[in-house]
């Protein structure tokens, strides 16, 4: 799964509601069966009743709201969520086709005819948003009812609209199509701003991904998520802190506060998660970090600091505990609860689904 949230609301509001969206959204989808399309709606439905009752519990957050834009990726074919006017975008053999459409004012009064795009750029209510996650029981995601087929060779595009804002689509092609996944999101970042756009607009919501050039190997290396026989979404059937990965590991100490850590578990692209031993109680765990490289950018770091705080709220059996977040040495971590050798299907039929009503999924009494 590709995700964008981009938050609404003030900065610190907007912060937790795309932080909700994306954690809510991607446990909720990896945990249900069934088709895609259903998965995706379930998925989007109970993260903006996460938000909606975050924000009736919390009285400071109030009002926030986010975007949510998310390709998921099964059997060679890629299906569509959407709320808001972030955007997602296929570019194969040079030309840049939009996947998603904007719910802006501007943009349904251009569907209607009632104005133009040439008009659309000097007139006033560009910024208005119809629907976000988080801003009432009545938002409707957009969700494809079938995938596209990817083919060798395409690339995938998501961004928030400080990105799409700054650059036509020709320039989002240029550039999107020159280098490595991880340099052209860079390089379209650096072309946001050297035409204008802000730093906190443009710096946390772009991902872009290459289709699978070979069955079962996804573009980073990594082996992509697939189906387990009965119909769960695993990695392989199993949860990514589970697999040995391959490469050199971290630079680490031997312990962080009072958890000892073991093997590298997993890998990722600003991260990896480590097998741990909590010495008090001497119960498993596992302690995901943020690499050096990413530790030292305060943007990767707040995004981390946010994905804690959102996974501290969430209450399910399926959904891992956030156990501590400790910081020491300049190292940053979150340690969680560790599972072993379980499927999602074997965890959803021996506990309990995510309820579709979205009802204690945040934490009583979490903090705010």
């Amino acid at each position: 799964m590709l995700l964008v949230a981009d938050g609404m609301g003030g900065h610190a509001t907007g912060e937790v509601a795309s932080a909700l969206a994306v954690e809510v959204v991607r446990q909720v989808y990896f945990s249900l069966q069934g088709p895609v399309s259903e998965s995706l709606m379930t998925a989007f439905e109970t993260a903006n009743r996460a938000i909606l009752e975050h924000a009736k519990n919390n009285p400071e957050c109030r009002g926030m709201g986010t975007t949510c834009t998310a390709l998921a990726i099964h059997d060679r074919q890629v299906c569509l969520a959407h709320v808001g006017d972030s955007r997602a975008y296929l570019l194969r053999n040079g030309k840049l086709t939009p996947l998603s459409v904007d719910q802006t004012l501007h943009a349904q009064m251009i569907r209607e005819g009632v104005m133009t795009e040439e008009e659309s750029k000097t007139s006033g209510g560009g910024n208005v948003v119809l629907q976000a996650l988080g801003t009432g029981a009545d938002v409707v995601p957009a969700v494809w009812k079938k995938g596209i087929p990817l083919l060798e060779g395409d690339i995938l595009v998501l961004c928030s609209d400080g990105l799409w804002n700054m650059m036509d689509d020709a320039t989002i092609a240029e550039v999107a199509a020159r280098a490595a996944p991880q340099e052209a999101c860079q390089d379209l970042i650096g072309a946001a701003l050297e035409a204008g756009g802000i730093r906190q607009c443009v710096g946390r919501h772009i991902c872009r991904a290459r289709a699978c050039c070979s069955p079962g190997r996804a573009a980073d290396g990594h082996a992509p998520h697939r189906r387990c026989r009965n119909g769960g979404r695993g990695r392989d059937g199993h949860d990514a802190c589970r697999r040995t990965a391959g490469g050199s590991a971290m630079s680490l100490p031997r312990t962080i506060g009072q958890y000892r850590i073991g093997e590298r578990l997993a890998t990722g692209g600003a991260g990896e998660v480590y097998a741990g031993i909590d010495t008090k109680v001497g119960r498993e765990v596992a302690i995901k970090f943020l690499r050096p490289e990413a530790a030292s950018d305060p943007s990767y770091v707040d995004r981390f600091l946010a994905e804690a705080k959102s996974l501290g709220r969430l209450n399910h059996p399926n959904i891992a505990t956030l156990y501590a977040l400790p910081q020491e040495d300049d190292h940053v971590c979150m340690i969680m609860e560790l599972v072993r050798g379980r499927t999602v299907e074997q965890l959803i039929q021996d506990r309990q689904k995510i309820p579709r009503n979205g009802e204690n999924l945040l934490r009583a009494g979490s903090p705010r």
